[in-house]
């Protein structure tokens, strides 16, 4: 008996030591860690620039075997990026020239709502001659039948058709008073728009001289610099043979526009957004990484976004051109959130009041494809000047409601 229970005393395992179990324990943890960390990492990056700028960088190291992409460029000194160009207009200028002495930015502003009503209540005059020739044709109707039928009092088709001149007579009447009183309005409106015109036109002269006088000086040491390095890697990719020497040469225009987005000056930044964009547009054609070419979108373009102030925003430069095309970039990437951030983001920055609307009708449409059609019937429903978009909203709006009773269903 006792022989039996010392056998299975033997056999029964030993429990595992203390340290074991500690260290399983821990290393248990720090795979949690680890994982929950990589995942924060993610997540927290994600939608953040240097998230982009670390995942483009890591993708061009992996690609060319490289982790630095420097390139002789003549980069201005530190003193000169310190020293910035607020880009304002000078005091004096503001005292002398300017009949509102008002800011840049309230100016355009007061500019866009006046032309707004402008267009409106001329619209409405246009309306109010239409109305008033189609009210004197209908008087000219009534009164022919009324001579037609003659005058008895008693008899009703007389009363009705004397009652519908009557009727006809006074709107008549109205409509001449108001046609003046809208014109009227108008004139006002042109008057007050005259001096806020003029003034824009101060800030817009005195800008270009500015901007002529900053870049044949100093600075203009950079852009020349920087159009010898375009052209240089143009002619480099134009007989690249293979991609790893491609992706070289887009390291090297990120490269120099990372190191110029750090100048106060705001040329040097237009510089750096420059040789941005055209590195996202070799990602497109040289290499046809849409991937790559979405990553400097976010990681490169977007955070210089507020010196891209073109004030056509038609041109290469304006906030409204470059978004256009980093949303065409997020299209051929295949992603559509952000195509949506990016409409988002142009919401925000627009310069006008039909530049908003066009980010609206963008975003409505956006939405739309992505399935969200609540989200685009109220883009859609917040568009301001629905004139312009008078064909889409009669189609796309029954379609919207239809959708979104379906989804319900």
């Amino acid at each position: 008996m006792n022989q039996s229970a010392s056998t299975n005393q033997r056999r029964t395992p030993a429990a595992p030591p203390k340290s074991n179990k500690l260290a399983i324990a821990l290393f248990l943890a720090a795979v949690v860690l680890l994982g929950a960390g990589a995942a924060w990492f993610h997540y927290i990056g994600s939608e953040q620039p240097w998230y982009a700028r670390w995942q483009v960088n890591s993708y061009l190291k992996k690609q060319t075997g490289k982790g630095s992409f420097t390139v002789e460029f003549k980069f201005p000194s530190d003193r000169e990026m310190a020293a910035g160009n607020t880009n304002q207009v000078p005091a004096d200028v503001v005292a002398t020239n300017l009949l509102t002495k008002k800011e840049y930015k309230i100016l355009r502003k007061d500019a866009d709502d006046l032309q707004r009503e402008i267009t409106h209540l001329r619209r409405s005059l246009t309306e109010l001659y239409q109305d008033l020739a189609a009210k004197r044709k209908q008087l000219a109707a009534q009164e022919r039948q009324l001579t037609s039928v003659g005058t008895n009092a008693t008899d009703p088709a007389v009363l009705t058709l004397q009652t519908n001149v009557t009727v006809l007579k006074a709107s008549i009447s109205a409509l001449t008073n108001q046609i003046p009183q809208s014109i009227q309005s108008i004139a006002a409106k042109t008057n007050q728009l005259g001096p806020i015109m003029l003034d824009l036109g101060v800030y817009s002269r005195t800008w270009t001289a500015q901007q002529a006088a900053v870049q044949s000086a100093a600075t203009n040491e950079v852009v020349v610099a920087h159009d010898t390095l375009a052209k240089t890697i143009k002619s480099k990719l134009d007989t690249a043979t293979t991609y790893r020497s491609m992706y070289e040469l887009i390291g090297q225009q990120l490269y120099v526009s990372r190191r110029l987005s750090g100048s106060a000056n705001p040329v040097h930044r237009r510089v750096a957004l420059t040789a941005a964009r055209q590195a996202c547009n070799n990602a497109l054609g040289a290499t046809e990484n849409f991937w790559l070419a979405a990553r400097i979108c976010e990681g490169y373009i977007w955070p210089n976004l507020d010196v891209a102030d073109d004030p056509n925003w038609r041109g290469t430069l304006s906030v409204e051109n470059l978004l256009m095309e980093t949303a065409n970039v997020f299209r051929q990437a295949e992603e559509m959130d952000k195509v949506i951030s990016n409409y988002e983001l142009l919401l925000t920055k627009a310069t006008n009041p039909n530049r908003t609307d066009w980010a609206r009708y963008q975003l409505a449409v956006t939405h739309d494809q992505a399935g969200n059609y609540s989200e685009a019937l109220g883009y859609l429903k917040d568009i301001k000047n629905t004139n312009n978009y008078t064909k889409a909203l009669n189609r796309m709006v029954p379609y919207l409601e239809q959708r979104i009773k379906a989804q319900q269903k």
